[in-house]
């Protein structure tokens, strides 16, 4: 048998975020600049979760049955355990295979060049390609619905994260999608726009790891289910700037949709911790006259300038700061997997 590939792309929180995780609204989209691939090789014998940093190893398929800890692991073996124990929960099948079956061996590594800790989904990436590998690799099919399910249960049940399903979504899916999280979601929560609908706007982005995304929800989200009334209030508030955002954009308001995202940021910086390198990232680009807001939750800002021909000279300024830039590109929705 083949080795075989898959892939997840790094995605953008352009409005709405970090509402996802408390029943909003948010808009978001993939970008091909960075990837992250997920690699299966066929073994003789035993299943081996690897990473730069060590991984997870089982004799055969039995053990890895029996065995199978995803909070034993670290770093990015971690993530494909927690991904495998989603998918098999998911199809309770495979426990029936036979153990001398080729597809019970295996060895599974990745790799990625999405900024780690930048707020770009560079963990739910990884889980997102592994479970399009695994479903490539023993014939499941699932919907980009039940694949972004499967990679929050992953991150929440599994390992304890404090996550919403943003990321998996839009990751899911590709392109740029319009998403309402009103619990109970469905298929139909989730509607693609057409990508011809985003001005040109910058990515720029710190090299340096920032903290968490479980991090920086934890207090929030504690205070949320505590009933906080200025929690509430202001995730209320994230939905009434996306509908606006949302009019913007389909309408091709470019200051409608450009207020719309300083006022995301500036209502997400009244409740959530923001460091210091983000706070700078923010005034570079707003001292240039953009709109600007946090990717995710932090580490990276989505800046669109006010006026379309000042493009160049906002990324002039950003990057005589010493920080990296790209104009992101939704690109096509290619073909998620690879034989090799």
């Amino acid at each position: 048998m083949d080795s075989q590939l898959a892939f997840a792309r790094p995605r953008v929180g352009l409005l709405g975020n970090p509402s996802d995780l408390y029943g909003g609204k948010v808009l978001a989209f993939t970008f091909d600049a960075f990837e992250t691939v997920v690699q299966l090789t066929p073994q003789k014998r035993g299943v081996r979760f690897v990473c730069a940093k060590g991984g997870l190893e089982y004799s055969d398929w039995g053990a890895l049955l029996e065995g199978l800890d995803a909070r034993a692991g670290h770093g990015g073996h971690k993530l494909l355990a927690a991904a495998f124990d989603r998918f098999l929960a998911h199809t309770p099948s495979l426990r029936e295979l036979a153990p001398d079956d080729p597809r019970c061996a295996f060895e599974v590594t990745f790799r990625t060049d999405i900024p780690r800790m930048a707020g770009l989904s560079g963990s739910s990436a990884i889980i997102i390609a592994a479970l399009r590998l695994w479903c490539c690799w023993f014939q499941v099919e699932l919907s980009p619905f039940e694949l972004s399910e499967l990679a929050l249960a992953a991150e929440t049940e599994v390992l304890g994260f404090v996550a919403g399903p943003q990321d998996r979504v839009v990751q899911a899916y590709g392109g740029l999608l319009a998403m309402d999280f009103t619990v109970p979601r469905s298929p139909d929560s989730y509607q693609r726009l057409d990508s011809v609908l985003l001005p040109e706007m910058l990515v720029i982005w710190d090299t340096q790891p920032g903290v968490s995304s479980a991090r920086v929800h934890h207090d929030v989200y504690e205070r949320w289910s505590a009933g906080d009334a200025r929690v509430r209030s202001a995730m209320a508030r994230f939905g009434e700037i996306y509908e606006r955002g949302l009019e913007a954009l389909r309408g091709g308001d470019r200051g409608g949709l450009a207020d719309a995202i300083d006022e995301n940021y500036d209502l997400r910086a009244s409740l959530f911790p923001i460091e210091e390198r983000d706070r700078r990232m923010i005034a570079i680009g707003r001292r240039a006259g953009a709109a600007v807001k946090s990717c995710g939750s932090g580490g990276a800002v989505l800046a669109m300038p006010r006026d379309p021909a000042g493009l160049a000279e906002l990324e002039a300024a950003y990057r005589s700061e010493g920080l990296q830039t790209l104009r992101p590109r939704v690109g096509p929705l290619e073909a998620t997997f690879q034989r090799v």
